[in-house]
């Protein structure tokens, strides 16, 4: 049996291609951000018992009285919400695919009105509620009539003949085409886009107002090294650089470091742009299993030890120097006695003649000079 739901979607596309043209409205959601669509616009007082959102002549969601709950289908499945109360279909984590053509029915009525979506890429953009910011614009080489900047499809800023009017409390500089917003709000978020005489230009932000802009670090350590990710405080990827009070830098969001003997390194972690509050991480805190005292014993230890050896080396040294000299004296004692070598006994060392001992003491005995006999006469 084919169910209610399959014929009514065979008469809507019937009915697309048969019914009246509807007023059409062109609009930009950002790549990875969310958009919300409104539904066909009813009478006061209307009572709904149906509602089909169809993208590109295709059922994304729908609902009918009795359902306990909206039904969605295909890429919409995970993605979609419809709002029970204002039939809005809110779309998040916009991707390429969900582009095209989108409207309501409701009570099996035919449109009146559709909406065109347009996924573009947008800068992400991030402000601190309360600060200002500036939008710089992407003006061509032209002359410009009539300049707009639009948030969420909405216009909230125009500058036509060097008049400027502008909402929400922006500022809008009529030579330079720069937004302001001197004191931001959270309903300041999204996405804004700027036009030149009703064409979009190609620069686009995705701006997210926090109440503080805060970097977040995580870590992942093991016992010699650790790996830093710098993120924003809710995971948004930002351009970052880190540094460290050695004096090394790497840009990027991640670091892969290693831990030094001494505990002594902190690393900061830097958003490029600058609006994001610097945060920064000590080795204590990431290897905090890991004592200094227990490295500085070891130090100690082979100091001591270090110590001992070169004391060893020392004494050493002086020993065989004493032993040096003492050697040396005995020697010299023994030649400074009679003209003659001693050795160290006092026993005198063997001439180096050839005379023995004896012809020594004989030559002594016969020596005038010692009153001995000799062959001399008397004068």
């Amino acid at each position: 049996m084919v169910s209610k739901r399959i014929v009514v979607g065979i008469l809507c596309l019937l009915g697309h291609a048969l019914a009246r043209p509807v007023k059409e409205r062109k609009v930009f959601g950002a790549k990875g951000a969310s958009i919300a669509l409104a539904s066909e616009q009813l009478p006061e007082g209307t009572k709904v018992k149906s509602i089909r959102w169809t993208h590109n002549g295709h059922i994304a969601a729908d609902w009918e009285k009795g359902d306990e709950r909206p039904s969605y289908y295909g890429n919409f499945n995970s993605t979609t919400t419809l709002d029970m109360n204002t039939w809005a279909l809110t779309i998040s984590n916009l991707l390429a695919y969900f582009t095209g053509k989108y409207s309501s029915e409701v009570n099996d009525k035919d449109p009146t009105r559709s909406v065109n979506v347009a996924v573009i890429d947008a800068v992400p953009l991030y402000g601190e509620k309360g600060q200002p910011i500036t939008l710089e614009p992407e003006v061509p080489n032209v002359h410009v009539k009539v300049a707009e900047w639009e948030l969420n499809n909405m216009i909230i800023a125009r500058c036509d003949g060097g008049v400027s009017q502008t909402l929400y409390s922006t500022l809008l500089d009529c030579e330079t085409f720069r937004l302001i917003i001197p004191d931001l709000l959270k309903n300041h978020s999204g996405l804004y886009i700027f036009k030149i005489d009703d064409a979009r230009t190609d620069k686009a932000y995705l701006l997210t107002v926090r109440d503080e802009l805060a970097l977040r670090i995580a870590q992942k350590c093991n016992s010699t090294s650790c790996t830093l990710n710098c993120t924003g405080a809710n995971n948004e990827n930002i351009d970052v650089t880190w540094t460290d009070n050695k004096g090394r830098e790497e840009s990027g969001p991640v670091w892969v470091v290693e831990r030094s003997e001494d505990l002594d390194v902190t690393y900061t972690c830097s958003s490029d742009s600058g609006s994001w509050m610097n945060n920064s991480i000590s080795e204590r805190e990431l290897f905090p299993g890991y004592s200094v005292t227990e490295d500085a014993k070891r130090k100690m230890i082979l100091g001591i030890m270090l110590g001992i050896f070169l004391l060893g080396v020392g004494v050493g040294v002086g020993v065989g120097v004493l032993w040096y000299k003492k050697s040396k004296g005995a020697v010299t004692r023994g030649l400074q006695q009679d003209g003659q070598p001693q050795q160290p006994n006092g026993i005198p060392l063997l001439q180096m003649n050839g005379q023995s001992q004896q012809n020594a003491q004989q030559s002594d005995d016969e020596n005038p000079l010692n009153g001995g006999m000799g062959n001399h006469e008397n004068v």
